[in-house]
């Protein structure tokens, strides 16, 4: 399923500044963006970003989005909602090199979300050179049902 952008009324998004290391790798922050890199070579790590909750307690997460892009196979294998300490939701990420969308069917909506969001990245890292840049992560909450439009 396609989601037109403009059919959620709300976004949350976190910045490259805000990700979180989990000291498998390296974060190096700049204004717009969060370089990893590896510590140790064929290093497989993860890193955090907090999202802000939506303005309404009763939105459900219906859109994922990534702006990433990975160098010298770099590059995101997994992505994990969690609410809290409760995971949510989990994908693989075919093609984490790059930007990624990942739209939920209507039977993988999790229930609104309490006051914590963190968006888990899980990172491939396989040569000495390689590193993932993380742009922004941007969730999509909505209260109406999911429509194809593709």
């Amino acid at each position: 399923m396609i989601m037109k952008y403009d059919e959620l009324p709300y976004h949350s998004s976190g910045g490259g500044s805000s990700v979180k290391g989990d000291g498998k790798s390296t974060v190096t922050h700049s204004e717009d963006k969060a370089v990893i890199t590896h510590a140790a070579p064929n290093t497989v790590s993860r890193v955090t970003v907090p999202i802000e909750n939506p303005p309404s307690r009763t939105a459900q997460l219906m859109r994922i989005k990534a702006e990433t892009s990975g160098t010298n196979g770099g590059t995101i294998t997994k992505l994990e909602i969690a609410y809290g300490s409760a995971t949510v939701f989990a994908a693989p990420v075919p093609n984490g090199d790059v930007v990624f969308e990942i739209c939920l069917d209507a039977d993988e909506l999790p229930d609104s979300p309490p006051d914590a969001i963190t968006v888990t990245l899980q990172l491939e890292l396989p040569n000495p050179d390689s590193s993932v840049d993380v742009h922004s992560v941007t969730l999509g909450f909505g209260e109406s049902t999911l429509e194809d439009v593709g």
